[in-house]
């Protein structure tokens, strides 16, 4: 899961790089993103140490 969730961030760190070469609207759509991946990923990090005590 760990690896599971680098993965996840490293991919949408490379779309961040490319957004920042778009316009200020594209940017904010990044930080959205990059918020629910966040999100998403600490959600799936509570969920396995919920299910492997």
């Amino acid at each position: 899961m760990v690896v599971l969730n680098i993965a996840w961030a490293g991919a949408f760190s490379s779309v961040a790089v490319k957004n920042q070469l778009l316009p200020f609207f594209s940017q904010l759509q990044t930080v959205l993103i990059l918020r629910l991946t966040l999100i998403f990923g600490l959600g799936l990090g509570m969920l396995a140490r919920l299910s492997n005590p």
